[in-house]
């Protein structure tokens, strides 16, 4: 089997990522990428290869902003190569699959029209979600994320850096932003880094996202360590705490078993985070709650106790499936 992998957001590139090195084992693999995702999956950059190499399989993942993994999805339906999309994350299901951007939201008429063959989504909860925004049931199946079982192995194996950002016995905060201005326009996420340096003095690092620039966080620079080049599971390794919005980074840090917070200021919506739709967070969104959470959690650093959101054979199922029910069927 030829399989070519494909994609331009980070959460995509590492949905994908560990798929690949079990599927070059015993077929011709070709990846590509695009814009930030190019930083995780250290390959080519896409160039139109598509009829070149003319896959049997074509597996991407699914961009909120982007459009190019849709349209790859349509050339490629042309060309009568089968086409496999993984939501990474839990939300924007139907808009992933449409013809509207995540920035032109209000636009979004709910009709999925640009759909792959098959879609990967994290578990049963996202295939009812994706349905519920009209996502066609029958192309949905909740056979998980891989980037979680690799972050699980990762963080076994990571290095600890905890020297390179602070002292033996100095408190370390991770804030790991996200971009929700570049993405959408607006967004809580400085003003979020604004209320953590306001209520505490212990050492931050800002793990800048990778569709983020350092420019954005230009006057934090004497304030705070900023880190885009880190592996993720090094910083985590290293910290404390984790702060987000809600980020995939939070259950990263879940899985290292580290202390969370999702900080989601002026959020009306508490189902836009898995850990707090459920729960197992406060679902915390003004600066009162969060200061009483922080305090909590620097004095008392307890580890939530959850991981189901983890399928550590998704690997596997999910090569099974490519190999024995997309590939032949």
């Amino acid at each position: 089997m030829k399989i070519m992998f494909f994609a331009n957001d980070p959460g995509g590139a590492n949905a994908i990522t560990p798929l690949i090195e079990p599927l070059s084992k015993r077929h011709e693999v070709h990846v590509f990428a695009q814009l930030s995702a190019l930083q995780i999956m250290k390959c080519k950059e896409y160039n139109n290869e598509l009829k070149d190499i003319m896959p049997d399989v074509l597996i991407t993942g699914t961009s909120a902003r982007n459009l190019n993994e849709r349209y790859l999805w349509q050339e490629a339906k042309k060309l009568g190569i089968k086409t496999v999309a993984f939501v990474e994350y839990w939300g924007y299901y139907g808009i992933r699959f449409s013809d509207v951007s995540v920035i032109d939201e209000p636009n979004f008429s709910g009709e999925c029209n640009m759909l792959p063959d098959y879609i990967i989504v994290p578990d049963d909860y996202a295939k009812a979600e994706a349905i519920k925004e009209r996502v066609p049931e029958e192309l949905i199946y909740p056979l998980g994320n891989p980037h979680f079982i690799d972050v699980y192995n990762k963080f076994q194996k990571a290095e600890d850096i905890r020297s390179k950002f602070a002292k033996k016995d100095e408190f370390l905060i991770t804030y790991a932003s996200q971009p929700f201005i570049e993405d959408c326009g607006h967004g809580e996420e400085l003003n979020i880094l604004d209320d953590i340096l306001s209520l505490t003095d212990k050492k931050v690092i800002v793990k800048i996202h990778p569709k983020e620039s350092f420019e954005k966080f230009e006057k934090y620079k004497n304030r705070v360590i900023l880190d885009k080049t880190t592996p993720m599971e090094e910083v985590i390794k290293a910290s404390d705490l984790v702060i987000s919005i809600n980020s995939i980074v939070l259950l990263e840090a879940l899985i290292a078993g580290k202390p969370i917070i999702s900080y989601q200021k002026n959020e009306h919506d508490k189902n836009k985070f898995i850990l707090t739709r459920f729960g197992y967070l406060p679902f915390i969104t003004n600066k009162e709650d969060f200061a009483k959470e922080l305090k909590n959690k620097i004095q008392n650093p307890e580890i939530l106790q959850y991981n189901d959101f983890i399928k550590y054979d998704a690997i596997e199922i999910i090569t099974n499936f490519i190999e024995e029910r997309i590939w032949q069927n």
